[in-house]
């Protein structure tokens, strides 16, 4: 009995040391933005962001934050570099309201028939469009299922619109498999509300709101590797202190209009927090 005990000791020991190790995935971006509330700011050029992914988490670099979403602990962390600290929400924020369910409108991904070639992978063009809080917008992006880590980054995708699903942050519809390694999004903004407004206050948002051209975003992957990512890659750095989120927040994630925190976020041009979305940073 010892001895059959040590060999299927010894045989399990092989299996996991034989085991390919589950890599994630890198994904470098390119992201162009223009018009909308803040045109002027947009205009100034394109900016980088680095969106990582593996075993059920994301991590997205940007210029000046940093965002960390464990989907499995529902968790997300928004971390401030230069000042190290960070806030941590929860999500999803709770079932899905008449409201919401009225406000945000499926998106239906359909080819165009068109193929390219973009960071030396081949991607096929699909276009959708839909409605959400915010406004309408039309959005065409390129998905690679030949891109390294193109299964891995789909999972994650699933796993997340899983997670939210029947919440105030689920967007309807099906998202394309693969990675989008380029995506054209525009957002027209229509009659918006924003809680504690008075109808005077309301009234101004929505004047000043009529008269800005539409937010375009402009999102182009220059690079995608398959890599093996440390555990730390996800956590916040021992350093960073944590900050209490404003009582407004009530210490979940406020859903946004837009799907979650994944590269592919339809649409792009809505997205809130997390992504991407890379376009999310969808």
């Amino acid at each position: 009995m010892k001895k059959f005990t040590a060999l299927l000791g010894s045989a399990l020991t092989f299996a996991l040391l034989s085991a390919p190790a589950i890599a994630g995935v890198v994904i470098t971006q390119q992201i162009n933005k223009s018009g909308g509330l803040t045109s002027a700011a947009n205009a100034a050029g394109p900016t980088e962001q680095t969106v990582m992914v593996q075993d059920g988490k994301q991590k997205m670099v940007g210029e000046k934050t940093t965002t960390i979403i464990d989907a499995d602990k529902s968790t997300m962390y928004v971390l401030n570099p230069a000042a190290k600290n960070y806030f941590q929400f929860n999500f999803p924020a709770g079932k899905a309201t008449t409201l919401a369910a009225s406000a945000n409108s499926a998106v239906n991904f359909k080819k165009t028939g068109k193929t390219r070639t973009v960071a030396g992978y081949k991607c096929t063009e699909y276009t959708g469009a839909g409605h959400v809080m915010r406004g309408d917008y039309t959005v065409t992006e390129c998905f690679s299922t030949d891109a390294p880590g193109a299964a891995e980054f789909a999972a994650y995708e699933k796993l997340m619109r899983e997670k939210v699903k029947g919440t105030n942050m689920e967007m309807g519809g099906a998202i394309p498999d693969g990675i989008p390694l380029e995506s054209d999004s525009t957002m027209k903004m229509g009659n918006v509300s924003i809680p504690g407004m008075t109808a005077e206050q309301t009234a101004q948002f929505q004047k000043m709101v009529a008269n800005r051209p539409p937010t375009v975003i402009k999102t182009l992957v220059t690079k995608v590797v398959e890599q093996k990512l440390s555990a730390d890659t996800f956590e916040v750095p021992k350093d960073y202190t944590k900050k209490e989120i404003p009582s407004m927040a009530g210490g979940s994630l406020t859903p946004a209009p837009a799907a979650q925190g994944s590269a592919s976020a339809p649409p792009p041009a809505a997205q809130g927090a997390a992504s991407a979305s890379p376009s999310a940073a969808h």
